[in-house]
């Protein structure tokens, strides 16, 4: 969601279909519902039941409904008595109205992007705009606007290519093994060999090549100083 990459679509991509990942228009909606949680937060002592709970349990707040797990209730010492995770965050919501009403309007968009389609997510995301601009919170008007901004493009990520919808999920997962693999070797010198084991590693039918290297991709470097090998 970033303006730049419209600019470079229509100027160099003309024939590109910009898409939203729907994980981007999530995460700005739990940004507001986290500052909403803080504010109310805010108001108690911080030896409060109510902020222990909007502290320990935000979680709860930012997390699916439906993802949610069904635990086992487990003993609070600050409640003094047995809970589980649903019990806990209808505690929480009860704690201020604006907080649930954050949360609701949260959720709407949650079902949208599960179920929507792409003959009906564009009057339902309508509609779920409408909700946002007249709920009288600042965060989602102004979040209301976000969505007109992007409308286009977040209808545009229902489109199915081989019966999915298109997700930037696997390029950040690839992303993300590189990270690690980089990090555990502590970096590379030798681009060359950094290449070959990223190629290697990301892909899943790749084999050792039993053929002979012609050129060797060894970097040179400064040679070996004299030195006296010491006696055991």
């Amino acid at each position: 969601m970033y303006e730049t990459y419209r600019f470079v679509r229509n100027q160099y991509f003309p024939g590109a279909v910009l898409i939203c990942d729907s994980f981007h228009v999530i995460k700005n909606i739990n940004k507001v519902l986290d500052a909403i949680r803080i504010k109310v937060g805010k108001r108690y002592q911080k030896d409060s039941t109510e902020y222990y709970l909007l502290k320990k349990f935000h979680f709860l707040i930012l997390k699916n409904y439906n993802d949610i797990p069904f635990n086992k209730a487990r003993y609070n010492k600050k409640l003094k008595r047995y809970i589980d995770y649903h019990q806990l965050l209808e505690i929480i919501l009860n704690i201020d109205n604006e907080l649930t009403e954050a949360y609701n309007l949260k959720e709407q968009y949650i079902t949208f992007n599960h179920y929507a389609t792409s003959e009906d997510c564009r009057e339902w995301l309508s509609r779920i705009i409408q909700e946002y601009a007249s709920s009288g919170i600042t965060g989602f008007i102004s979040l209301s606007g976000t969505l007109i901004n992007w409308f286009d493009e977040i209808c545009a990520s229902f489109n199915l290519v081989d019966g999915r919808r298109i997700s930037n999920g696997p390029v950040e997962g690839i992303n993300s093994r590189i990270d690690k693999i980089l990090s555990n070797a502590c970096g590379y010198q030798n681009f060359a060999r950094m290449r070959n084991r990223l190629m290697y590693s990301l892909n899943k039918s790749s084999n050792p090549s039993s053929y002979a290297i012609d050129e060797t991709i060894k970097r040179e470097g400064k040679k070996r100083g004299s030195y006296k090998k010491k006696n055991q």
